[in-house]
């Protein structure tokens, strides 16, 4: 039983971990959108552009949308790589 309490807190630190990542890849993305579109900074790679199609506002969502998923996957290969890092430290 005590196996199953341990894996059960583990999947909530790890979806925990996940659910702040995607927050502060939304406040990024957008942060970095703002940036690109007011400011001139550099944009995404627009890979998405591949998949679907979209002119005018719609580019605009895409391009965004590009952002937040670039910046959740960098903040998740950080932080789990970290985590890895700390664990292998301990041992």
């Amino acid at each position: 039983m005590s196996n199953f309490s341990s894996g059960l807190k583990r999947l909530k630190i790890f979806l925990l971990c996940i659910l702040l990542s995607l927050f502060l890849a939304l406040i990024l993305g957008g942060l970095w959108w703002r940036l690109w579109m007011y400011h001139g900074w550099f944009g995404s790679p627009h890979w998405l552009f591949i998949f679907y199609q979209a002119s005018g506002e719609g580019a605009y969502d895409i391009v965004q949308l590009e952002m937040i998923i670039i910046c959740w996957i960098a903040i998740i290969l950080v932080v789990f790589s970290t985590l890895n890092l700390c664990k292998n430290m301990s041992q």
